[in-house]
C-alpha cells in the first residue's frame, strides 16, 4: 500500500498542509493528481494564490485540532479528491488505497500523540521503505472490489460467468419433492397444482422433473471452475432431507434402471460411503487420480454451550463509560491568536509624521498578499545577505505566480533594492548591520516545539504581563479566545542570531503593508501594529522557546519584528526592537511545564 502512488502523492499533500507557506510544496501539492492541477492552471492562479493559501492554512488548522482524518475529509470535499480519482482508469484500486490510507494515518495518529511532525515523520518513513521491508496485513493493498474477493453468488447467478476457483457445497442436498406443480398458461394466469391427492405415478414424475431441473443447474455449477473446483459430496451433516440429489444422479451415471428403483436406492442410509465408492470408481476408471482426489472433511470441534452447566446468579450490567482525555495537539501561534495571513493586506494606522523619517523604499509600494509575502521569506530563507543583484532577484520570483504585479521587471527591482537596504540596515540594540549577523541560512526556519501541560489560558499570560508593568497590553491579551489546548505549541522562527559576545535573538520578517510613506514605520507605528496583532506576544514565546534551547544562564539579545516595506540602509528605520526583562521570560516560561520535552 505504500509503495503505490496514492502514498507518495498523499505524501506531498501532507507536506503542504504541514507548512503551506512554502510556495513549492504547495504548487506540488496543487499539481497532483487527487487535487488535479495542471501546469497552466498553477500558472494562471493569480488572484487565487491568496484563498488557496488561506484554505490549506485552515486544514492544517483542522489537522492541529481535529487530526488528519478530519483535515483530509475536508480537502476531499473542497477540491474533489474522489470524483478526481474516479476519473483515473484504475479508479476503484486507487480510491480503495485513498481510503485505506486515511484509515492508517488515522490509526497511526492515535500512537503519535497527534503530533504533526511525528506523524509526518512516520509516514515518510513508510513510504521511502516501503519497498525495502516485509509489509503486515495492515499495509497490504485492500481488494478494490468484489471481483478478487470470496463471492457467494447462487447456481442461477453463476450463468454465464467464471471465478478462479469454486466451492460447490450444495450439491448434496435436495428439498424435498413439492406437492404442487406449476402450469405456465399461454393466455390465462399462472396456476398452481396440488399434487398430495395426484396417482403415485404423477407425483413421481412430478420429482423427477424437479431432480432433472437442479441436474441442470448442477451442471453450471461444475463448470465454473477456471483452476479448481471443491465439491462437498455424501450426507451433508444437520441435512433432514432424504431426498435424491443431483450428486447422487451424476455418480451413478445415467442408471438405466426405472426411476422408481433408482430413487429408493438413491434415498437409502449410506450416502458417504456409497458416494465415496462411486467417485472412487469413476476416477480409476478414468486414469485421472493426478487431476481429481477424494478427501474426508474434518470433524467440526465447535464448542457447544451449555445453558444448564453455565448459568451463574451473577447480575449483568453495563460498565460506566471511560473518560477519554482530549487527544494531544500541536497548535501554532497564529490558531491561538486568530490571526489572519502575516501576509496580508493593507493596515489602516495613522500615520506619524516626522522630519527626520528618511524616503521609503521601492518595496513600501510593492502588491500585497499571501503569494507576495512567501516568495520574499523563501528568498530570506535562502539568502547569504551578499549583494542582491536585479537578474537573478527576478530569476528567483518567476518560479511564483505573481500576477498581481503588473510589471514583473518592477516587482524583480523593488524587491533588489529593498534586499539591498535590508542588507546593510541597523539592528537597534546591536548596532549592527543586518548582513553581519544574518550570514548564514542554516539559522532560518528553526521550528521549536513547546509541551502545553494545562491550556493557555490568555487571563494567566495577561497577569503576568500586567505584573511587568504592561497594564495596557495586559488587557488586550486577556481577550484572547481561550480554547483547552494540550500537547505541544509550536511555531517557526524566521532567523536566529548569535552575536560575537554569545547573546541569542531572533528575527521576524514582516511584509504587512502599513503604508507607503516612510513615516507610517516608526517605531511608535511598528509598536502599536505589533501589539494589535499580538506580534510582540509572538517575539516573546519566541524569546522563551530560545531560552529553553540554549538555557536561562544564556543572555539573550532580544527580538526584533523587521517591517520589510519599512527599512532603509544605515538606519533602524522599520526595525522594531523587543528586549524584554528576564525576570518577564521566566514567569511565562513557568506557564508550560518544566520537564524536558526533548528527551
Amino acid at each position: 500500500m505504500f509503495a503505490s502512488a496514492e502514498a507518495a502523492e498523499l505524501l506531498t499533500i501532507l507536506h503542504a498542509l504541514h507548512n503551506p507557506r512554502r510556495s513549492t510544496l504547495l504548487n506540488a501539492a496543487l499539481a497532483t493528481t487527487m487535487i488535479g492541477y495542471t501546469a497552466a492552471d498553477i500558472a494562471a492562479i493569480g488572484d487565487q494564490a491568496d484563498q488557496i493559501l488561506e484554505s490549506f492554512q485552515r486544514l492544517q488548522q483542522t489537522w492541529e485540532r481535529h487530526g488528519v482524518s478530519s483535515a483530509l475529509m475536508q480537502l476531499d470535499a473542497s477540491h474533489g479528491v474522489s470524483l478526481n480519482l474516479a476519473s483515473l482508469p484504475n479508479a476503484e484500486r486507487a480510491l480503495t488505497n485513498f481510503r485505506q490510507l486515511l484509515e492508517v494515518l488515522q490509526r497511526a495518529e492515535i500512537d503519535h500523540g497527534n503530533r504533526l511532525d511525528a506523524l509526518l515523520r512516520w509516514y515518510a518513513n513508510e513510504v521511502a521503505g516501503a519497498t525495502q521491508r516485509p509489509s503486515d496485513d495492515e499495509r497490504q493493498m485492500r481488494l478494490e472490489s468484489d471481483a478478487r474477493a470470496v463471492q457467494i453468488v447462487t447456481m442461477h447467478a453463476a450463468k454465464g460467468l467464471e471465478y478462479p476457483f469454486v466451492f460447490c457445497l450444495s450439491l448434496g442436498r435436495m428439498r424435498e419433492s413439492k406437492n404442487y406443480a406449476r402450469l405456465d398458461r399461454l393466455n390465462g394466469p399462472t396456476a398452481f397444482v396440488d399434487c398430495r391427492e395426484a396417482p403415485t405415478d404423477i407425483q413421481l414424475q412430478l420429482t423427477k422433473e424437479q431432480l432433472a431441473d437442479r441436474i441442470r443447474l448442477a451442471y453450471v455449477a461444475l463448470t465454473r471452475a477456471q483452476v479448481k473446483l471443491w465439491v462437498v459430496a455424501g450426507q451433508v451433516q444437520n441435512s433432514r432431507s432424504k431426498a435424491a440429489t443431483p450428486l447422487d444422479w451424476l455418480l451413478a451415471g445415467n442408471p438405466d434402471v426405472e426411476f422408481s428403483d433408482w430413487l429408493a436406492s438413491a434415498t437409502a442410509s449410506g450416502k458417504d460411503q456409497r458416494h465415496q465408492q462411486e467417485l472412487e470408481t469413476r476416477i480409476s476408471a478414468a486414469n485421472l487420480q493426478d487431476v481429481v482426489s477424494v478427501r474426508t472433511l474434518p470433524e467440526l470441534q465447535a464448542a457447544v454451550w451449555n445453558t444448564a452447566s453455565n448459568a451463574t446468579q451473577t447480575e449483568v450490567f453495563a460498565r460506566p463509560l471511560p473518560q477519554i482525555p482530549r487527544a494531544w495537539s500541536t497548535t501554532s501561534f497564529s490558531s491561538l491568536t486568530r490571526e489572519p495571513s502575516p501576509y496580508s493586506g493593507k493596515e489602516e494606522l495613522p500615520v506619524t509624521t516626522s522630519a527626520e523619517a528618511p524616503e521609503a523604499n521601492m518595496f513600501a509600494t510593492a502588491p500585497r498578499g499571501a503569494g507576495i509575502g512567501t516568495a520574499v521569506h523563501n528568498w530570506l530563507e535562502q539568502w547569504n545577505f551578499d549583494t542582491a543583484e536585479a537578474s537573478i532577484v527576478r530569476d528567483f520570483m518567476q518560479q511564483y505566480p505573481l500576477s498581481r504585479t503588473a510589471d514583473a521587471n518592477a516587482f524583480a527591482a523593488a524587491c533588489t533594492d529593498m534586499f539591498n537596504q535590508l542588507r546593510s540596515a541597523v539592528l537597534p540594540g546591536l548596532n549592527l548591520p543586518v548582513c553581519d549577523i544574518c550570514r548564514a541560512p542554516d539559522a532560518a526556519e528553526w521550528n521549536f516545539l513547546l509541551p502545553i501541560e494545562k491550556h493557555l489560558d490568555p487571563q494567566r499570560i495577561a497577569a503576568v504581563l500586567h505584573a511587568h508593568g504592561m497594564e495596557n497590553y495586559a488587557q488586550s491579551v486577556q481577550h484572547l479566545p481561550a480554547e483547552a489546548v494540550t500537547g505541544f505549541f509550536t511555531g517557526f522562527i524566521d532567523r536566529l542570531i548569535l552575536t560575537k559576545d554569545g547573546k541569542w535573538g531572533v528575527i521576524d520578517w514582516k511584509t504587512n503593508d502599513l503604508g507607503a510613506a516612510a513615516s507610517n514605520y516608526t517605531r511608535e507605528a511598528l509598536m502599536q501594529h505589533a501589539c494589535k496583532h499580538h506580534y510582540f506576544l509572538q517575539t516573546l514565546f519566541y524569546l522563551v522557546a530560545l531560552r529553553r534551547f540554549v538555557g536561562p544562564q544564556t543572555q539573550l539579545a532580544g527580538g526584533w519584528i523587521i517591517y520589510l516595506r519599512g527599512v532603509q540602509s544605515q538606519t533602524s528605520h522599520g526595525i522594531l526592537h523587543i528586549q524584554p526583562a528576564e525576570s518577564l521570560l521566566a514567569e511565562l516560561d513557568k506557564l508550560l511545564p518544566e520537564e524536558d520535552y526533548r528527551k
